[in-house]
């Protein structure tokens, strides 16, 4: 929501730009360009209103976790939240920092764990995947769309359209296809 309400406020001022990463903002302003500055107020006053971050409690900013739970209900990235806070001078400068290592580290573990999460699905599915393929499409269009390629009556990508798989992996489609028929 941050990045699409800022990159609104460019439009509505008609000026275009890069905007850069908004850290460099709590550190020192003067190095921040004038518009991304603005189209980040702008989009700090929209998605966390100047009164409602300073009505939070305080025990709100004693956790990342909190943060971000916070934030998630804003919208908003857990730092953008952390940023906004010490714009508005309801977290210290140390705080701000301790609470965006955290969040950093939390996100880090995340991403982590998302990864894992795929590489488990992609275990798991491996096997069913190709079979899948082959019930959806059926198995007589699979085997027209593959001699055609195979006979060069149609390109690879317009086989691999038709097919749902790519091209590269023909021959695991076809592999399933002659298992599934003995």
């Amino acid at each position: 929501m941050f990045t699409l309400v800022h990159e609104l406020a460019h439009i509505w001022i008609a000026s275009t730009g890069i905007s850069h990463h908004i850290a460099p903002a709590v550190i020192n302003r003067n190095n921040s360009h004038p518009v991304a500055l603005f189209c980040n107020a702008v989009t700090a006053n929209a998605l966390m209103p100047e009164n409602y971050i300073l009505d939070l409690d305080r025990e709100v900013f004693t956790s990342s976790k909190l943060v971000f739970k916070t934030a998630k209900q804003l919208g908003v990235s857990s730092f953008a939240l952390l940023v906004r806070a010490f714009n508005l001078d309801k977290i210290s400068k140390s705080n701000y920092f301790k609470l965006k290592m955290e969040a950093d580290s939390d996100f880090e573990e995340f991403l982590i764990k998302e990864v894992e999460k795929k590489e488990k699905l992609k275990q798991k599915d491996a096997p069913i995947y190709y079979p899948l393929k082959l019930n959806r499409n059926g198995r007589l269009f699979t085997q027209i769309g593959l001699d055609a390629y195979k006979g060069g009556r149609i390109e690879p990508n317009l086989a691999s359209l038709l097919l749902n798989v790519k091209s590269n992996n023909f021959h695991k489609l076809e592999e399933q296809m002659y298992r599934w028929s003995r």
